[in-house]
């Protein structure tokens, strides 16, 4: 330890300069465009939202910059581009961090599976479960919630009757098995030679009958279905088997039994990188992730709230591309607004403000974009994007419109908008060691 002299004659000791844990933010180029995540530091959240019309340079100007310089944040990374992935895997490898790939487009590449069921811990939790799948499979109606809520009731009754008959860590492939023989009293199986044998192993109006004492709110909920007219039954059925074609498919089914099974607090306890791939053009398995979202951020948030101070040991931003295209992440105009406290931030890559409002509803898409400190506008053409970029910055929307490709608007809570040019990741000369040296290793 070095020792000075200070203005007033006394012996001062010199400190080395205090390494933060926390990363920079990455939004523009320059000074201008960097900022502390540190928010004790930055006084802000680190909530972000991007927009850019379709080719704009979303990814490549600030969500790859974001992934180059992590080193001591977690990352979740909802993205359609496995070249992106691929890319960025063996940075994180080598920086330490335990890298887990949740495939939806091809199950066999991932290294975790991810059961919805196993992260659902009580009444609660089934319940809000059973109202997302019902919102994923499209049959929400606000004239009309009664079906939404008779379906939600039926599923409810289905988890719960798993839970008693296969116990606490009940799959969720067990329940949909059940509810494929929801009809049937009585099943007809052969043995080797032949023989008809009458079992009863799948008939859940008796096993209801059965737990019915044990579980009177779940026999309330299955008694509801069973006791209407036979065409009202019919269409609370079927607005269930519309919502559970989520989990349809035998990709799906593989990644739900696969071991092991994806766990969130051990994002915040060690550096860990989690990317989620979904298909560009196939947008089935978007309310999956979607999913998968929603419980992580209600866990991490429950893990936060358990801890001394109050907030993760290691913060963890997720980064979802396509943000408004795959469906509503469950709860998350609600969770957003509490982000900041727990270590938790948001990167959100959307098309314009009415796509947001599209997926979202005017109030909610409100919200979040109040909840984020942070906007990048990297133009479009959007009419109401450009009408709202332009209020805030004070320019008519032909001006906004016209922004020049190559530049954006940076608007960050606490300062005035800036105009300046975008992040140039193919010049940063961390890009051009770790991405481009190590291709051409590779390729040689």
């Amino acid at each position: 330890m070095n020792n000075t002299v200070a203005a007033n004659g006394n012996t001062a000791t010199a400190t080395a300069p205090r390494v933060s844990r926390y990363d920079k933010l990455y939004l523009g180029q320059g000074p201008k465009g960097v900022y502390s995540m540190d928010p004790a530091e930055s006084q802000v959240n680190n909530n972000v939202l991007v927009i850019s019309g379709t080719g704009g340079g979303k990814t490549v100007s600030v969500v790859e910059p974001n992934l180059l310089h992590a080193h001591n944040q977690s990352l979740v990374v909802l993205l359609t581009k496995r070249r992106l992935m691929d890319n960025y895997i063996p940075v994180f490898r080598k920086r330490g961090y335990d890298v887990k790939v949740l495939d939806l487009v091809n199950p066999d590449r991932s290294n975790v599976g991810y059961d919805p069921l196993l992260h659902v811990k009580d009444d609660t939790d089934i319940r809000d479960m059973a109202k997302h799948l019902i919102a994923a499979g499209g049959c929400t109606s606000a004239k009309e919630p009664y079906w939404e809520t008779s379906g939600a009731s039926l599923l409810r009754a289905f988890v719960k009757l798993a839970r008693h008959k296969f116990g606490k860590q009940a799959t969720m492939n067990q329940m949909l098995e059940l509810f494929r023989y929801i009809n049937v009293h009585e099943r007809e199986e052969w043995d080797e030679d032949g023989t008809i044998i009458r079992v009863n192993k799948f008939a859940p109006a008796e096993d209801f009958e059965y737990y019915r004492e044990a579980d009177p709110d779940m026999y309330l909920d299955w008694d509801q279905y069973e006791n209407n007219a036979g065409t009202t039954s019919a269409c609370i059925r079927g607005i269930l088997q519309a919502a559970l074609t989520t989990l349809a498919g035998e990709d799906i089914h593989r990644l739900m039994d696969k071991k092991p099974q994806l766990q969130f607090r051990p994002l915040a306890d060690r550096k860990s990188v989690l990317f989620i791939l979904t298909s560009p053009v196939n947008t089935a398995h978007h309310p999956f992730a979607n999913m998968v979202l929603g419980a992580m951020f209600k866990e991490l948030f429950e893990y936060g709230e358990s801890l001394p101070n109050l907030r993760l040991p290691i913060p963890v931003t997720v980064i979802c591309d396509d943000f408004a295209t795959g469906g509503k992440i469950p709860n998350f105009h609600q969770h957003i607004s509490i982000f900041r406290e727990k270590g938790i931030a948001v990167m959100m890559l959307v098309q314009s403000i009415s796509q947001l409002e599209s997926m979202y509803g005017a109030e909610e898409a409100k919200t979040i974009r109040d909840n984020s400190d942070s906007i990048v506008y990297l133009g479009g053409n959007d009419l109401q994007t450009a009408k709202e970029i332009g209020e805030r910055i004070n320019l008519p929307k032909d001006i906004v419109l016209s922004l020049q490709i190559g530049q954006e608007y940076l608007f960050r809570r606490g300062q005035k908008p800036i105009q300046l040019q975008r992040y140039q990741l193919f010049s940063d000369p961390v890009y051009k060691r770790e991405i481009v040296h190590s291709d051409t290793v590779t390729m040689s």
